[in-house]
């Protein structure tokens, strides 16, 4: 019964939050944990009412790193993390949160830079910005499979095609307006 009126506590939360921040763990990528993230993930979807008020509210964030000079997509655990995760949970083109200022470390940029071959090409001066290029056919097939699965999902959950071309669209702007910037 105390699991039962957990899960509802937290469906309310989810529910009434404008934005759901997910701190991942520096231990749960150590041990290429990802139960909670799925569990939560699994959670969003639970009926159509929780579907429709998770839209666009997820961001992601990697904890433990803070003292690494690196930036999170060049910790190898972490890049294998991701790329464990990606496939275990297909809906994040509908989940994620797209907005400019989450799209760079927290949304489906991280995602790329951590599931692609990069370079790191330059580094300014004080080594504060670093200018990365990776793979863009890996970027290519990543978003295809990021469509895919936002087809699959508004199939499923018979969400409208209006939802879906938006969240296309985002996902579009997402993967090519950070094309010649910095990271």
């Amino acid at each position: 019964m105390p699991q039962i009126e957990y899960q509802w506590k937290l469906n309310a939360e989810l529910k009434n939050s404008d934005i759901i921040l997910l701190n991942i763990s520096q231990k749960d990528v150590l041990n290429m944990d990802t139960s909670g993230l799925t569990k939560l993930l699994t959670s969003l979807t639970i009926n159509d009412e929780m579907i429709k008020k998770s839209e666009s509210k997820l961001s992601v964030f990697i904890d433990g790193y803070n003292h690494d000079s690196r930036e999170i997509y060049e910790i190898p655990e972490v890049r294998n993390w991701t790329k464990k995760v990606f496939g275990e949970f297909k809906y994040w083109g509908y989940f994620l949160d797209m907005r400019e200022e989450f799209l760079q470390f927290t949304g489906i940029r991280f995602f790329v830079l951590c599931m692609c071959d990069f370079e790191i090409v330059a580094t300014n001066e004080d080594n504060t910005t670093k200018y990365v290029e990776y793979d863009i056919s890996q970027s290519v097939e990543i978003l295809e499979q990021l469509f895919k699965w936002l087809n699959e999902f508004t199939d499923k959950y018979n969400i409208s095609i209006e939802v879906n071309m938006r969240k296309s669209e985002e996902l579009t702007f997402a993967f090519t307006d950070h094309l010649n910037k910095t990271l």
